[in-house]
C-alpha cells in the first residue's frame, strides 16, 4: 500500500451510486446481495453511477470532513 509506505493519510470513501430500482423489490438479505452482484463495479467498463444525487451528496460529505479534519 503506497499511503502506508510513506506515511501519507489517506481515506477511500465509497458512496453509494446504485440506481434503487433494482432493489425495490429485494426483502432478503439474499435478495440485496444478488442484484448487488449485477451492477457492474466501479472497475468496468459499463459502471455509470447516477449522478445526482450521487455526485452532490459526495461533495458534500467530502466537504464536512475536510472541514472536521482541517479545524
Amino acid at each position: 500500500m503506497l499511503a502506508a509506505a510513506t506515511g501519507a493519510p489517506i481515506t477511500y470513501w465509497l458512496l453509494g451510486g446504485a440506481d434503487p430500482a433494482p432493489f425495490a423489490t429485494a426483502t432478503t438479505v439474499e435478495q440485496f446481495i444478488e442484484v448487488a452482484g449485477t451492477i457492474p463495479s466501479n472497475h468496468s467498463p459499463h459502471y455509470h453511477p447516477i449522478p445526482d444525487p450521487t455526485i452532490t451528496l459526495g461533495v458534500q460529505t467530502m466537504t464536512a470532513a475536510a472541514r472536521e479534519w482541517l479545524d
